[in-house]
């Protein structure tokens, strides 16, 4: 990755590695970032965030990267900085409610953006090419009944997926759109102010649900998620809070299920889930 960084900007002054995903590396390079593949599938994601980017290029309100260059075989792209600063989930559920209110008007604004600016069909057809394996969220949520059955998170698993499952039948279906899809506060690039002036990582785009794309804002609360719903009014299709709650429900245990066994991540995402399962569920979630 470095030889690739020396190659192209011999004069860079400051390169610094920053992130690693589980698809990509990050480096800030001057002013620019220079994200890397991980793994085989990871040249496709870039690929296709290259091509999404494009594709909303001069297109949104907030501060998003501009694609400089993407190599053909998907071993690298370049983009520019995008200025802000991130703040942690506690420093966002802090804020005063008209800040909320504010940054559910600006997540929502994005997401008309997006929607006037891609269709469900052209997006569809990006994935098929480029990333096929991409399951939208509530195909690949039920697609884990199927998988991790020796589990211990597996019976509870089975019964927050049923649950989430028969909310949406109670309720009136929901209106695909393109999302986002990777809507949390570690995208989410922010002024002095506290106001959202930047959104980054587009390689999740897809198709959704306002409920789907709802799901990592839950996180950070249900009152910044009930402001997207007054905001929207039915804009981009229905939003049931209950349902967005199940879900975020449903992820949470999935990331438990993801991590079981394994080495404890070091972004800590094990420990999040549980805090977010003790909270939601209160603590005896596990006897569930």
């Amino acid at each position: 990755m470095e030889d690739i960084i020396q190659k192209l900007r011999p004069n860079a002054q400051i390169v610094k590695p920053v992130d690693e995903g589980v698809m990509n590396s990050v480096f800030f390079v001057d002013d620019e970032v220079f994200k890397f593949p991980r793994e085989g599938d990871g040249r496709q994601v870039l690929l296709y965030e290259a091509k999404i980017l494009g594709k909303l290029a001069g297109k949104m309100s907030l501060n998003i990267p501009e694609l400089k260059a993407a190599a053909p075989d998907g071993s690298h792209i370049i983009l520019s900085y995008v200025p802000g600063k991130m703040l942690s989930s506690e420093e966002i559920m802090a804020f005063s409610p008209e800040k909320k209110r504010l940054l559910a008007k600006a997540v929502v604004q994005s997401l008309r953006e997006i929607n006037a600016a891609l269709s469900t069909e052209e997006v569809e057809q990006l994935v098929e090419k480029y990333i096929h394996w991409q399951k939208p969220e509530d195909e690949f949520y039920k697609s884990v009944l199927n998988n991790h059955t020796k589990s211990k998170y597996y019976q509870l698993y089975t019964t927050c997926y049923e649950r989430y499952a028969q909310r949406q039948k109670e309720v009136e279906p929901t209106q695909e759109i393109v999302v986002h899809g990777d809507f949390h506060y570690g995208n989410m690039l922010f002024n002095d102010s506290e106001e959202l002036t930047g959104v980054i990582d587009f390689g999740d785009v897809n198709i959704g649900t306002m409920v789907t794309e709802s799901r990592q804002i839950y996180r950070l609360g249900s009152d910044i998620v009930e402001d997207m719903i007054t905001e929207l009014d039915n804009e981009l299709g229905r939003v049931d809070l209950e349902s967005v709650k199940l879900l975020a429900i449903v992820h949470e245990v999935w990331v438990l299920m993801r991590t079981e066994g394994k080495e404890p991540p070091k972004d800590g995402r094990d420990k999040l889930a549980q805090k977010l399962l003790d909270q939601w569920l209160g603590n005896n979630w596990s006897e569930l």
